[in-house]
């Protein structure tokens, strides 16, 4: 997520800092980053899993 710079501080019907919308802010970009580390996961996962069956001793050695 680029980052915004916005000089401005929102406030709310009482003249104080809005912090409800600071705490749902952080709280969306928290959830970005999260989805995103998920997916980078899940992509490294599928590298390193593979579900092709290993041939077992009978087959090898024909016993």
């Amino acid at each position: 997520m680029p980052q915004e710079y916005d000089p401005s501080i929102r406030l709310n019907q009482y003249g104080q800092v809005d912090a409800d919308y600071y705490v749902q802010k952080a709280h969306d970009a928290r959830s970005e980053a999260m989805a995103e580390m998920l997916q980078a996961v899940k992509a490294w996962i599928k590298t390193k899993v593979t579900f092709e069956r290993i041939p077992t001793q009978q087959t090898l050695f024909g016993h």
